[in-house]
């Protein structure tokens, strides 16, 4: 019997499975709230803020977790593109399109670096495009797939167009903050002319938003996320890793717990960043930290989870011929596809992103120390 004979028939086994908990999950999103109003709702928050600001007031004057914008000045400018827009359902859905297209672009770039050919690219694509966390973020019209896109442009163009490379990173730390992660992958690869674009886009982007809703939003930006760092929300919906410690009856201080966790993550990026330096492999540090990014904060929602495409599709790119990190990437996304409804809501992913990480670690120090080796004669 033939390898290929018993491939298709898994392939298309594994995409049903996983499209179905793609579609369950989106489904039972919508039914946790009142209908529709959980369509583009964060997009409209985003839209609120706006006025408020264009109209003289404090973009920041909601503070609430949910309806507040609590994104640094500058994210608030693509939201402000978009009104030249018509207003409405219409703006909402050009977001959700652009959203695809962005996710769509970045793992046909990725597929591109590694030579994958155009039946996986395919398959990567319908996988991505389907994953359930991708599909909340474009139901929510949230913003988290401009930070992805910005850190794509980062990993792709690195080397040959910096200047792009550096506009990337700035999009991300715009929208995001917690990017900021990744100036050690640029440190540990000795890419200063990525680093300085993205220093100058960083001011570009800062001086644009200055320059539109003045600098007084930049002073309040400081005391939200003072407020924010301070913030760990409770509940069935939050994420972290404490609250969902908490959530299993684990008795604990949750501070130390969040504090400890930041602290170790930290810790991994530059262990990593370090082999990095000395062994030359970028992919690793680019991996821990995109995932260090998205486990570490105290404010975590199941759409945030959408950050682990970049880092799975760098990683089986990258150990292309380990045929087990493919099935493990692809084993976890499906069991995120189901986790949040059915299944452990929320602790398992972090155990999926901790190993993962632990993973990425260990195959780096490995591939270093083969490279440190002298070649026997």
């Amino acid at each position: 019997m033939q390898k290929s004979s018993w491939q298709k028939p898994i392939v298309v086994l594994f995409l049903l499975i996983y499209l179905s908990g793609g579609i369950y999950t989106v489904v039972q999103q919508i039914l946790a709230l009142p209908f529709p109003l959980s369509i583009f709702m964060d997009y409209n928050f985003y839209n609120q803020a706006l006025l408020r600001v264009l109209s003289g007031g404090d973009m920041y004057a909601v503070r609430e977790i949910g309806p507040a914008f609590l994104y640094p000045p500058p994210a608030l400018l693509f939201v402000d593109a978009l009104n030249l827009l018509p207003k409405g359902v219409f703006q909402g859905s050009f977001f959700a399109a652009l959203d695809m297209l962005m996710l769509a672009s970045m793992v046909t770039l990725v597929c591109k670096k590694y030579s994958v050919s155009s039946q996986k690219t395919v398959l990567a694509l319908v996988v991505s495009l389907s994953f359930a966390p991708f599909l909340i973020t474009a139901e929510f019209g949230q913003i988290n797939m401009l930070t992805q896109f910005g850190l794509g442009l980062l990993f792709i163009f690195a080397i040959s167009f910096p200047w792009l490379a550096g506009l990337g990173l700035a999009l991300a730390i715009v929208t995001k903050v917690t990017p900021l992660f990744f100036l050690a992958y640029l440190l540990a690869t000795k890419n200063f002319k990525a680093l300085g674009w993205t220093v100058i886009s960083l001011a570009g982007f800062m001086l644009l938003a200055g320059l539109r809703y003045g600098i007084q939003p930049f002073f309040t930006y400081v005391d939200v996320f003072k407020g924010m760092t301070g913030i760990l929300p409770i509940g069935a919906n939050s994420q972290a890793l404490a609250a969902r410690l908490l959530m299993a009856g684990l008795s604990a201080n949750i501070a130390i717990i969040q504090f400890g966790v930041t602290l170790y993550l930290g810790i991994v990026i530059l262990v990593s960043a370090w082999q990095t330096f000395r062994g030359k492999k970028p992919e690793a540090t680019f991996i821990i930290s995109g995932l260090a990014m998205m486990l570490s904060p105290n404010i975590l929602w199941y759409h945030h989870y959408v950050f682990f495409l970049l880092p799975f599709l760098v990683w089986m790119g990258w150990q292309r011929k380990n045929t087990a990190v493919t099935l493990w990437c692809l084993a976890s996304m499906l069991v995120i596809q189901f986790d949040y409804f059915l299944l452990t809501g929320g602790l398992i992913v972090h155990l999926i992103g901790h190993l993962s990480i632990l993973m990425v670690l260990f195959q780096s120090a490995r591939e270093t120390t083969m490279i440190q080796e002298p070649t026997a004669l």
